[in-house]
């Protein structure tokens, strides 16, 4: 009975091992994923290959047909399939200069920021802000495990939309002093496709109206605050 019982904790051991061995340190997962701001996404997500390779010289329809039935537009899907698989990530700057939703603001009863992420208020809809929602390069990403929440905003059926990310006051204290060099990092893969309603305030009628948008759901996010000069890591969450 002890033997088992020896044998079970040491396969607890090794298991909570390998786990901790299969993360990437930060530095590598930054690295090994790929900028959502400098890829066509829109393009990636929806298999458009014309535009995700900017194959400009199929310019007509005949022309587009004709490429589809070809085994160089195979491979290309095929391709692009396997770029679906990649991690992405989204950059967002820690500090963006003066403005109510440029500065981050430490939270003291909470020990953390609240980073704001989008608004439904515009002057066109382009934001898809309806719970964790991000618009980046043409697509809205939804961060299903991220928790929001939302402060009114100043005209009525309007709000802003915050995430709530943790710190120490000692860590809080450090990104602020060398706040210009901080930077956020969402990595994540993206799964899904839908077209979802949401709400959206438009900034000159003041009415309020519900669109629809395409959204990519998301999975595997990982949430790193870094100092982009010293490579100081001051969160590194797993959701």
């Amino acid at each position: 009975m002890k033997l088992k019982f020896n044998l079970l904790f040491l396969s607890v051991i090794i298991l909570s091992s390998l786990r901790a061995d299969c993360q990437l340190d930060p530095l590598t997962e930054i690295n090994n994923a790929h900028d959502i701001h400098e890829m066509n996404i829109r393009a990636l997500v929806t298999n458009n290959v014309y535009s995700y390779y900017n194959l400009k010289e199929y310019d007509s329809e005949l022309k587009r047909a004709a490429f589809k039935k070809s085994s160089d537009y195979a491979d290309k899907l095929k391709n692009m399939e396997l770029d679906k698989k990649n991690k992405f990530y989204v950059k967002l700057k820690f500090y963006k200069g003066d403005g109510w939703w440029r500065i981050p603001t430490y939270n003291l009863k909470t020990n953390g920021y609240d980073i704001f992420l989008s608004t439904n208020l515009n002057y066109s809809p382009s934001q898809c802000p309806d719970k964790c929602y991000m618009t980046v390069s043409g697509l809205v990403l939804r961060f299903n495990q991220l928790k929001t929440f939302k402060k009114s905003s100043i005209v009525k059926g309007s709000f802003k939309e915050y995430a709530f990310l943790p710190a120490t006051q000692e860590v809080g204290l450090s990104m602020e002093e060398d706040k210009d060099n901080v930077e956020i990092y969402f990595i994540f893969n993206i799964i899904d496709l839908k077209n979802l309603p949401y709400t959206f305030c438009n900034a000159r009628s003041l009415k309020t109206v519900t669109l629809k948008e395409l959204v990519a759901d998301t999975k595997n996010l990982r949430i790193i605050i870094m100092n982009k000069d010293t490579k100081n890591i001051y969160l590194d969450k797993i959701y």
